[in-house]
């Protein structure tokens, strides 16, 4: 297992803060489904890494989940150039692009 270190700024970490409490409803299924070990592995939701803070982070497993709104339209490049950056250091991207419907219980996407 790979050590995924954080080394970020204050700044970062407040940020994280502020992006908790102002989750997407999406974001707050999600995460309803993935904390408290439901997965048998321990996620930290808006974590910050160097620049970059991820949606959901599994250290353990080195996985990395965005949830992609409206504000990832026009991003792609953006977002590659990131999920590179996070691979390079052993991290892997999954990424749910909304407006998928997506059932979080039992893990199926409608559209």
């Amino acid at each position: 297992m790979r050590k995924h270190r954080r080394s970020c700024s204050e700044g970062a970490t407040e940020r994280a803060r502020q992006l908790r409490q102002e989750m997407t409803s999406s974001e707050k299924r999600l995460w309803k489904s993935l904390r408290d070990r439901r997965l048998e592995f321990k996620f930290r939701r808006q974590y910050p890494i160097g620049p970059y803070t991820l949606d959901f982070f599994c250290p353990e497993a080195g996985i990395c989940i965005e949830v992609d709104g409206d504000s990832h339209i026009g991003r792609e490049a953006r977002d590659a150039f990131r999920d590179q950056a996070l691979l390079d250091h052993g991290i892997v991207t999954i990424r749910i692009a909304l407006p998928t419907q997506w059932d979080w219980t039992s893990g199926t996407s409608d559209g």
